[in-house]
């Protein structure tokens, strides 16, 4: 259910399944407040790159259980270049619960200001091990605060390379001195 939580995109949020997920982050100014559900189509949030989101996480059975069952699930991020996908949290319970929340603290390197991540999350009514769908997904992208150096390292490099590529073909006119016939 964490996957669900931390929200935003480029592409609005896909969640599948009876749940939702919410994310805060109180240090900003004003405090930033996504719920997975409510994202636009193209809506892109961004995060800082390093805080603490008060996060919340709920599935909608109907009707709610009674009895203990089992529970669980994971939430990945993925970076780009070089790391790839790293798992920030999993759990497996047994319960009555339906939802949970928590505070994760993360800090993202500063190479990676002005990049999208994009979280994952599943939840399984049963343990991981058991084979089939999750009973409830969710994928989000959020964009990293800031610009990246490397972006304008790319842009000058672009602009030098179609400078050489026009001096590399134009056309030459006759050599001074030399005769034309």
């Amino acid at each position: 259910m964490l996957a669900v939580v931390l929200t935003a995109l480029p592409a609005a949020a896909t969640v599948s399944g009876p749940c939702d997920g919410s994310g805060t982050w109180a240090n900003e100014s004003p405090p930033l407040e996504v719920v997975a559900s409510q994202l636009a189509e193209g809506e892109v949030v961004v995060i800082p790159l390093e805080g603490n989101v008060a996060w919340t996480g709920a599935i909608d059975l109907k009707p709610p259980p009674t009895e203990a069952r089992s529970t669980s699930g994971n939430v990945k991020v993925k970076v780009p270049f070089p790391v790839g996908t790293v798992e920030v949290g999993t759990w497996s319970t047994t319960g009555t619960s339906t939802g949970n929340s928590g505070t994760y603290e993360y800090e993202f390197p500063s190479l990676l200001s002005g990049f999208k991540v994009t979280v994952i999350g599943q939840h399984w009514e049963g343990t991981l091990e058991q084979a089939g769908s999750p009973t409830c997904s969710g994928e989000v992208t959020l964009s990293l605060a800031g610009t990246n150096p490397i972006g304008f390292i790319a842009g000058g490099l672009t602009v030098l390379s179609i400078a050489g590529s026009y001096l590399a073909i134009r056309v030459k006119g006759p050599s001074a001195g030399g005769s034309s016939t």
